[in-house]
């Protein structure tokens, strides 16, 4: 898998396009397609890119399959490329906005509960 297919899927699993995020670094779409299809991209552009999606910089660099030693305990262990991961995060920000939704309606029908019982 290329690197833009695999920024594509981290920025569909959190929501946006990758025209949103050429638009949020500053890039037109066809200059970061150019960038990433011609493997010329600086690292400037990837340092926005992992800041727009709230990854580490190395995660580029980072054999996806690459083990670590069972005895050491990886210093920074997010796979990036694990599209599980992407759709946790992005699964968990629902279940965050379904639990605000569910506050809101129980603060409401609490209101109600206390207006009936003062009549």
């Amino acid at each position: 898998m290329n690197l833009k297919s695999r920024i594509t899927e981290v920025v569909k699993a959190q929501g946006h396009t990758y025209s949103e995020l050429a638009t949020y670094i500053g890039l037109s779409e066809a200059d970061l397609d150019y960038a990433l299809e011609h493997n010329s991209i600086d690292i400037r552009t990837l340092e926005l890119i992992s800041k727009a999606l709230h990854i580490s910089l190395y995660s580029f660099f980072r054999d996806s399959n690459a083990k670590t030693k069972t005895s050491e305990k990886a210093y920074y262990d997010f796979n990036l490329w694990a599209p599980q991961d992407s759709v946790l995060k992005t699964e968990i920000e629902n279940l965050r906005k379904q639990i605000l939704e569910l506050k809101k309606q129980l603060k409401e029908r609490d209101a109600i509960i206390d207006g009936l019982r003062k009549k």
